[in-house]
């Protein structure tokens, strides 16, 4: 496909389209910038500040160590690394610059996809869409893990894409990758495993030895890891994990901040689509 799309002056369009999206997301951070849920501030953002400068606000999951430091000790790198740069407003821009590339992702993907079945007018309007949809653009450098777990999540999609279209490319090497990448987006928000699970069964089939073995070793790597960082971290292995599970389905502890029945989802679909029909 690389070379089909080099043979198609695709590569021009490719390059120009991934310029504009980057510099879209970071134009809509850099001039408006906003928080779209608390966990940006108190789970992520506030206990890498912490690390960085000794002092900060410790939120109740972090109290019960429920949370992981993967994230966090991610983005602390950066704060680190940007230690020249007096102002907070660029450090944190160069947070959002950096999350803004990984949400590339989904522009890359979506080119890809569209050039596959449709060419390189295919290729343009998918990547265009993804480009420039609001909600991609809005959420891109978003200091969410589900927003991250997403954008590498993705990636595993599009693997395991290729690997039931392309049968011959898929090597246990390659089946290898894509477990990596699903260990990866499992280790950013545990939440997604069964999103997860789906696009290993997709990947995978029934081929337990040549496809599901190398999967699962690849996976285990990551995974492996952040038993390891919260044994250090916490104590514990897998902490972040299993006790979070505890805590918020076995204890409640969440129901204490507000509960919505199972129904909530479908009366704001209702209430959306009636607005949208009247307008």
């Amino acid at each position: 496909m690389l070379r089909q799309i080099r043979e198609s002056s695709g590569s021009i369009v490719f390059a120009g389209l991934i310029i504009s999206a980057l510099a879209l997301r970071l134009l809509g951070a850099y001039l408006f910038p906003s928080i779209h849920h608390p966990d940006e501030i108190f789970q992520t953002l506030e206990p890498a500040h912490r690390l960085w400068t000794g002092w900060g606000v410790v939120s109740w999951e972090w109290r019960d160590g429920i949370r992981s430091w993967l994230f966090p000790g991610f983005l602390f790198l950066m704060m680190h690394a940007e230690l020249i740069i007096p102002s907070w407003d660029a450090v944190l821009l160069g947070i959002a610059g950096v999350l803004s590339i990984l949400s590339l992702s989904v522009v890359v993907i979506g080119f890809l996809l569209g050039f596959h079945y449709r060419g390189l007018a295919g290729g343009i309007l998918a990547g265009v869409a993804c480009a420039v949809w609001p909600d991609l653009v809005y959420f891109a450098p978003k200091t969410l893990t589900e927003v991250v777990a997403a954008h590498v999540m993705l990636v595993a999609a599009y693997l395991a894409h290729i690997a039931v279209q392309r049968p011959e490319l898929a090597s246990s090497r390659y089946f290898g990758l894509v477990g990596l990448v699903v260990g990866t987006a499992f280790c950013f928000r545990f939440h997604v495993s069964l999103a997860l699970l789906a696009i290993a069964v997709w990947a995978c089939r029934t081929d337990w030895r040549s496809r599901w073995v190398p999967l699962v070793l690849g996976a285990a790597v990551p995974v492996a890891l952040l038993a390891l960082l919260d044994f250090i971290t916490w104590g514990s292995p897998f902490q972040s994990v299993w006790k979070n599970i505890w805590v918020n389905l076995v204890e409640g502890r969440s129901h204490i901040y507000g509960t919505s029945p199972w129904r909530r989802g479908i009366g704001i679909w209702k209430r959306r689509s009636s607005v949208g029909a009247w307008r």
